[in-house]
């Protein structure tokens, strides 16, 4: 578990000391006259539809700061001169637009409108910054925050990886806003993003604490007109992937004017989230199958040189023996074939050598025996995101705006690198639920200084677990107990050894004849390493156990900006306090524990543990818990949560405060 709380105060913009996303940007320029080129002090300059505007100082100049990222209608007005509008510029957050005007004289003429272009360069742009307006992400052939990011100059990331390296810098030192909430989940659907903008190696002074990059996104707001989108897109009928997107918004008018409202939501399905055009060598079901139940085989050699291969069925018993014929003291084939002490029946010509050491099937298989496919099995994944918030004008100087984005889904992959051609049904599976919430209140207190008051609370939830269980405490136990019927395959793979058995034959001769015998290869707790025969087919090694994370963090911040003549100041303090909490179990230990009729020892306390074995983790002692489960935040039943540094565990494995812990 990690706390920390941090309180910090920006005295100028120019100390860098906190990390504040900007979700407003100012709009500023100088108004003239066409002919002479004279400065038309008192011009009027207004965002249509927005009460938000300025008048000409006596040099010409305007500026409006704090305005709302979007696109706005910049209309200029004057006595004696045309107006003039800028039409569908943008603003963008936490940078200057600039828009100059040169108006007309006449007052007969009708206004002119003139059409807004983006400037190839942002003058008071720091470093290399990339601004993408909604309209631009709707053009692009990528979805998500980090899939955009992946695309500028600068920007690395490895294939199926949503790390980003930015400048040679590690994947953590990326710092993501979301609506201004910090470390923010960028899950929001895609129609509900305003802007992206992407600071990569020169980062502005407002982020302070951030090494590589910033990814500062701003979700849309309401309007006084209703607007709304609905986009859906399959790829079922065009190739093997799967992917399917349904995504609607909505926003507008929710009472009157100065209430207004947007949400959006989406939902996605992806059978396979890599879609690399890249062939994979890959078994067929039936194939697979044939494999799972039959792992290994005995090597046969007939008399004229040719060779093939019997199947051993995974189900022949740990330590079964072959039959013997006492009277010869060989294998007893007098049925046609060999019969195991199990009543397992293998048919083996008469004439056939046979090779005693089963073998590995997997290994015996050519190039010819497997198909290329572009789709990776069970790389699956759902997604249900939702992003909204409602903007009230409570006052003609001040907004309030509360705003919620919520991302659920469960995801599934194959465990251990990049042979999945051999894993059509062993996964990992996640499943999660995050989001963030906050609530924004923004005054301007004259024209020249507004400011921005917003708390924000971020929380993560997720579960890991092998799907072909459970996530029930009781499903644990089993993840790699070897008698589970999961594990058949690996229980099918046997060592052969001889053992000298006493045989009598039909006159009640006893002989001592050295036995073909078969025993389990692996045991308990299965461990097994994925670059072995049985790791490829049925992996039930690392990776496969159950685990689950959880926290949440508050944050409070404020910021002041002003204008002084051409100069703009910024204040601002932040508080922040969390929490972050994880739990897993050690599947490879507590199988070994399992009451299932074979409990083996870990560790020199042997004399301690119950020979019978357990079933639940309340019955271990807390020193083998402590072994069995681990994480921070929980105390060793991961059912208690516990958030101080203050506690400690007692040796019957509760918790108390430092207060109470005896002398």
């Amino acid at each position: 578990m990690l706390r920390k709380w941090s309180v910090v105060v920006l005295t100028l913009l120019a100390l860098p000391l906190l990390a504040h996303a900007q979700n407003t940007g100012k709009v500023a320029g100088t108004v003239t006259d066409a002919t002479t080129g004279e400065t038309l002090p008192g011009a009027t300059v207004l965002l249509v539809g927005t009460t938000l505007g300025a008048a000409a100082d006596v040099d010409g100049n305007y500026f409006i700061i704090g305005v709302p990222v979007g696109t706005y209608d910049v209309r200029v007005t004057f006595v004696g001169y045309q107006t003039e509008i800028v039409a569908g510029a943008e603003v963008n957050a936490g940078y200057t637009r600039e828009l100059n005007f040169a108006l007309q004289p006449g007052v007969e003429l009708e206004e002119i409108v003139v059409a807004y272009e983006r400037p190839l360069i942002q003058k008071d742009a720091v470093g290399p910054t990339r601004v993408i307006n909604s309209e631009e992400l709707l053009e692009l052939p990528v979805r998500g925050a980090a899939s955009v990011a992946k695309i500028q100059a600068g920007v690395v990331s490895k294939e199926g990886s949503g790390a980003l390296n930015i400048r040679g810098g590690r994947s953590g030192e990326v710092r993501y806003y979301v609506d201004g909430v910090k470390n923010a989940s960028t899950g929001v659907p895609q129609s509900a993003i305003q802007e992206q903008e992407m600071q990569i190696g020169s980062i502005s002074a407002r982020y302070g604490d951030v090494m590589s990059g910033v990814i500062n996104i701003n979700t849309k707001s309401g309007a006084p007109n209703y607007f709304g989108s609905l986009e859906g897109m399959s790829s079922n009928e065009f190739d093997v992937y799967g992917f399917n997107l349904l995504s609607a918004t909505l926003g507008g008018p929710l009472v009157g004017p100065n209430l207004t409202f947007f949400v959006s939501g989406q939902y996605r399905d992806n059978q396979d989230g890599t879609g690399r055009n890249v062939t994979t060598s890959t078994l067929s079901d039936d194939q697979l199958a044939d494999l799972i139940e039959y792992p290994t085989g005995f090597q046969l050699l007939l008399p004229d040189g040719s060779e093939f291969i019997v199947p051993i069925p995974s189900t022949l018993e740990d330590g079964a023996y072959m039959l013997m014929d006492p009277s010869t003291g060989r294998i007893d084939t007098t049925g046609g074939g060999i019969t195991f002490s199990d009543n397992t029946f293998l048919p083996i010509p008469e004439d056939a050598s046979i090779n005693l050491n089963p073998l590995s099937r997997l290994e015996l298989l050519t190039e010819d025996d497997f198909t290329q496919e572009l789709k990776r099995r069970g790389q699956k994944s759902r997604a249900l995101r939702f992003a909204g918030n409602l903007t009230w004008k409570v006052i003609e100087s001040g907004r309030f705006r509360v705003g919620a984005a919520i991302q659920t889904g469960d995801s599934q992959g194959s465990v251990g690198g990049t042979t999945e051609m051999f894993r059509s049904h062993i996964w990992s599976s996640n499943e999660y639920f995050n989001g963030q919430l906050h609530a924004r209140w923004t005054q301007h207190l004259s024209q020249s200084t507004f400011y921005q008051v917003q708390a924000e609370y971020r929380f993560n939830n997720s579960e890991s677990h092998d799907p072909r269980f459970g996530k029930e405490e009781a499903d644990w136990w089993q993840y790699r107990d070897i008698d589970h019927p999961v594990h058949a395959t690996i229980a099918g793979y046997k060592n052969y050894s001889l053992v000298n058995m006493e045989w009598t034959d039909d006159d009640g001769n006893t002989y001592l004849i050295s036995t073909p015998t078969y025993r389990r290869r692996y045991q308990d707790g299965l461990a097994i390493s994925t670059a072995t025969t049985a790791g490829l087919l049925s992996i039930t090694g690392g990776g496969l156990g159950y685990g689950r994370s959880d926290g949440g963090t508050f944050r409070m911040h404020g910021s002041a900006t002003t204008q002084l003549g051409i100069n703009q100041l910024e204040f601002g303090a932040e508080y922040e306090q969390g929490a972050y909490r994880n739990w897993g179990v050690n599947t490879y230990e507590l199988a070994r524990l399992f009451a299932d009729g074979n409990p083996e020892r870990i560790g020199a306390e042997d004399t301690e543990l119950n020979p019978d074995g357990y079933t639940m983790l309340s019955e271990l002692p807390t020193w083998l818990l402590a072994r069995v489960v681990g994480g921070t935040g929980y105390m060793l039943d991961g059912k208690t949560k516990w958030d101080s540094e203050a506690h400690y565990f007692t040796e019957n494995g509760y918790l108390s405060t430092s207060k109470d812990k005896p002398e």
